[in-house]
């Protein structure tokens, strides 16, 4: 529809993203599994410990699956522009950048008979 806004993350990238939501969903539970049911005891310096670095890698995690989901989606909207624009020119994009054209009045290259020998070392034999 005319005036929506894309979404950041489509189907295909979020599928790609499950491998990080998976440790994200592992880190809440035991976040909340550790307020809940503390097996430790609740001591403020030990728990505030656990907590923040438990805490920690749950952020960490989170920003670098945003930001990874973004560069994806991101990279995956180029290759979709590129490839409409070449659609609608009718080419295709050469990795050299030169058709060819040249190579079509050379001659073949003549091999090097070279001084006789095989580059072993040893002398090369000929049918002379």
């Amino acid at each position: 529809m005319p005036g929506m806004e894309k979404e950041l993350f489509d189907r295909e990238t979020v599928l790609d993203l499950t491998v990080n939501f998976i440790p994200l969903g592992i880190l809440l539970l035991f976040m909340v599994l550790y307020l809940v049911f503390n097996p430790f005891g609740f001591g403020s310096v030990i728990s505030s410990i656990q907590f923040a670095i438990i805490g920690a890698m749950f952020v960490a995690l989170a920003a670098l699956t945003y930001y990874s989901g973004a560069a994806v989606s991101r990279a995956e909207n180029e290759m979709e522009a590129v490839a409409a624009l070449e659609e609608d020119d009718g080419t295709e994009e050469l990795d050299s950048g030169d058709d060819g054209d040249e190579l079509k009045d050379e001659e073949p290259a003549e091999l090097d008979e070279g001084d006789g020998e095989d580059g072993d070392g040893t002398a090369a034999e000929s049918d002379e």
